[in-house]
């Protein structure tokens, strides 16, 4: 209870503090940038404009074969071609097709609309293709994917932010001192002034997977994840907000957690299997690689409870250099 009412003291305020309002709404800024601002981005399928008196037998084959959006008028066809993203249009004329563009559309695109209409030409059906089909089991695109999941990794860091932030304003109104004095454990002033950043953080990882539309993922596997990550963040503003004399020395210090972050998605985004050994002690590595699993679809709990168990150690290990860092840094508070 008693840390419950530290949390409640720290939201209320954190409700006045521009700052933290910051850190909180950036990273729902960054995920409507991923979902709208690049809306091709998030699919991968051919997708046509073909306008509603098309044929209907021309509509039925293209709906069949790619996305298809009926426009009204040849008109608003046009002005949906013109639009940013890849969408040629097509319209049947006589004994032929007119594949409409805007000219910088990626030329795969552009060489599928055409292939299509040559195949509905040929009569070529789908029932009547002997290729088969052999899939990995990836859901989602890869590049949406590894987008969301940076942006995890990143609010998870914002998390242990927030709480370094806490830690300094508590050190500039002397709180901490007087909390020995108090009925307060200490490790209940530790816990309460750690649910904020906790809490802010899976907060906005659900908002922001709910803004790029990741409804099918299994929320037990990522929150396993993301709250054992976010130990390893905690500690470390813990470690900085009761060493750090401002606001702008705490925010740097946690900063530097970017740099395993970045290592590990690097590591793993660009480098051979035989170079992944490489980021091992990594927690954010593992992080990373359970979490993009879990955004793809593709994760089990074997896996995913391996991975966790990784980070959990690991951030463990830092965890235990970090503890004498906090405990000097209270009592000098």
């Amino acid at each position: 209870m008693k840390s419950l009412k530290i949390f409640k003291k720290d939201a209320l305020i954190a409700s006045r503090d521009m700052l933290i309002i910051y850190i909180m709404v950036i990273p729902v800024l960054i995920a409507v940038g991923i979902r709208f601002l690049a809306p091709g981005m998030s699919d991968t399928t051919l997708k046509l404009a073909l306008w509603e008196g098309e044929n209907p037998e021309v509509i039925e084959y293209m709906d069949s074969m790619a996305r298809i959006e009926l426009l009204p008028d040849r008109t608003a066809l046009e002005q949906r071609v013109l639009k940013r993203d890849d969408v040629p249009g097509i319209i049947s004329n006589g004994s032929h097709f007119d594949i409409i563009t805007e000219g910088n559309e990626d030329s795969r695109v552009v060489d599928g609309a055409s292939q299509l209409a040559s195949l509905y030409q040929l009569g070529s059906t789908v029932e009547k293709t002997t290729a088969e089909i052999y899939s990995y089991g990836k859901q989602v695109p890869q590049t949406r994917t590894m987008l969301a999941n940076i942006l995890i990794q990143i609010i998870i860091m914002l998390g242990g932010m927030i709480i370094a932030l806490g830690m300094v304003d508590e050190k500039c109104d002397n709180t901490i001192s007087a909390i020995r004095t108090s009925p307060v454990r200490l490790t209940h002033f530790i816990a309460g002034k750690c649910m904020l950043g906790c809490c802010t953080t899976l907060v906005s990882i659900v908002i922001c997977l709910a803004i790029l539309e990741y409804d099918h993922v299994n929320w037990g596997m990522l929150a396993l994840v993301c709250i054992c990550t976010t130990v390893l963040a905690a500690f470390t503003g813990l470690a900085q907000g009761v060493i750090s004399s401002d606001i702008i020395e705490a925010a740097a210090g946690v900063k530097m957690l970017m740099v395993p972050m970045i290592a590990g998605i690097l590591i793993y985004e660009l480098c051979s299997e035989k170079w992944q050994w490489t980021m091992y002690w990594n927690p954010f590595y593992w992080s990373y690689k359970g979490s993009i699993q879990v955004l793809s679809g593709i994760a089990n709990w074997s896996e995913i409870l391996l991975y966790s168990f990784l980070v959990l150690a690991l951030s463990g290990i830092a965890c235990r250099f970090l503890k004498p860092v906090i405990d000097h840094g209270l009592r000098k508070a």
